[in-house]
């Protein structure tokens, strides 16, 4: 790739240069974080589609065998849980370092959070499970397998309601009390596929709020007679960058219908 020299760049327009592409950095590393989470999600989903075809065209797996899938998908949920705690307790301490512990803005992100809480069961859960996991370790899975070799099969991940409850004592009023309502096993893929959708209203809220007038002003190269980047953040004209594109989304003005659930 050749690099075209125009003309040197005057002291302004270098110190314009270095704070807008700091900014992007800090973006960067935000979103990095963001795909952290989706990223552990996407590879707890793929084990799953793996392990269903195993099964499915091994004529020689039963329910005995199983065992040689019961840890990955255990490690895998820690991994999901674990990005989740970061990416929650960075934002947190990033508002705080921005505005102060005081701050109208923290008060909107915890109500932000506590909106989430208050609407998805999923995300309670979770919640919940990230400090289960600090006290007790990984919760009890239960395998259910079914199959008809070399044509179809089912693996299903779940965890019991009665044997969260009686393992630990910290999970809340409200969560207790989910979990008493709950007469079947929870299902773990779509708890977790429904906290992905609210871990990315949550980012795109936040810099939708605080963050996307100043990245995206950041991105327009204009002022170096470039145009404005194709790739990354969007206004969703062109939908180039959206949660139904890819799942390495940015920051976007989607509504949180288009958003994955």
């Amino acid at each position: 790739m050749r690099t075209k020299f125009v003309r040197d760049l005057s002291v302004d327009e270098y110190e314009l240069y270095r704070r807008h592409a700091a900014i992007i950095r800090k973006f960067s590393k935000d979103h990095e974080l963001f795909r952290l989470v989706v990223r552990a999600f996407e590879a707890y989903e793929r084990f799953m589609k793996n392990a269903v075809e195993a099964v499915r065209s091994n004529a020689e797996l039963n329910q005995e065998a199983l065992v040689d899938y019961s840890f990955e998908p255990g490690a895998l949920i820690l991994e999901f849980l674990n990005t989740s705690r970061i990416f929650v307790d960075h934002f947190r301490l990033k508002i705080i370092r921005a505005f102060g512990e005081c701050s109208a803005e923290l008060t909107s992100h915890v109500d932000l959070l506590g909106s989430e809480f208050d609407k998805y069961f999923s995300y309670r859960l979770l919640y919940k499970l990230r400090n289960y996991t600090t006290h007790c370790g990984l919760p009890l899975l239960h395998f259910q397998l079914k199959r008809v070799p070399g044509e179809h099969a089912s693996l299903i991940v779940t965890m019991e309601p009665g044997e969260l409850l009686d393992s630990f004592d910290g999970w809340g009023k409200i969560v207790r009390g989910d979990l008493e309502s709950h007469k079947n096993d929870l299902y773990v893929l779509p708890l977790l596929r429904e906290n992905v959708g609210s871990i990315h209203y949550i980012f795109h809220s936040l810099y939708g709020e605080l963050y996307r007038d100043e990245v995206l002003d950041s991105l327009d190269l204009r002022i170096f007679g470039v145009g404005l980047p194709r790739n990354g953040l969007c206004n969703c004209g062109g939908r180039a960058r959206c949660p139904r594109a890819s799942s390495d989304f940015g920051v976007c003005g989607c509504s949180r219908d288009e958003m994955p659930h």
